[in-house]
């Protein structure tokens, strides 16, 4: 027997799996055009990964020129699609996690730890 937010509770299901086939239906869920703002954001989010993961993994010590110029490039990449699609939070995100890098990158090699 349902009770009084039983019926409630159906009729929240019926919506919401209704709302998803009419989204999944919808011409930009399947016809959705490749950006230039898709490629800029999806190369730099895989060199953000790959200079992660590399490090995490001990592949890419954080002392080597690569891992902040990856960061810098990477989140440069991200900054810019993120220009591109007008979100300022992470304009700001990104554009920040580049500019630390760069200055990383660009930090004298005698303050660099000895595994550079």
């Amino acid at each position: 027997m349902l009770g009084q937010h039983g019926l409630q509770g159906l009729r929240l299901v019926e919506c919401a799996h209704a709302q998803h086939k009419i989204a999944a239906n919808s011409p930009t869920a399947t016809d959705h055009a490749v950006t230039a703002a898709d490629w800029y954001g999806s190369i730099g989010v895989a060199l953000l990964l790959a200079a992660f993961f590399l490090n995490l993994f001990g592949r890419l010590p954080t002392g080597s020129r690569w891992y902040p110029a990856m960061n810098t490039v990477g989140a440069g990449l991200a900054c810019y699609a993120s220009f591109l699609l007008a979100y300022p939070p992470f304009v700001v995100l990104e554009g920040t996690w580049s500019l630390c890098a760069l200055v990383a990158l660009f930090r004298p090699t005698s303050r660099r730890p000895e595994n550079a």
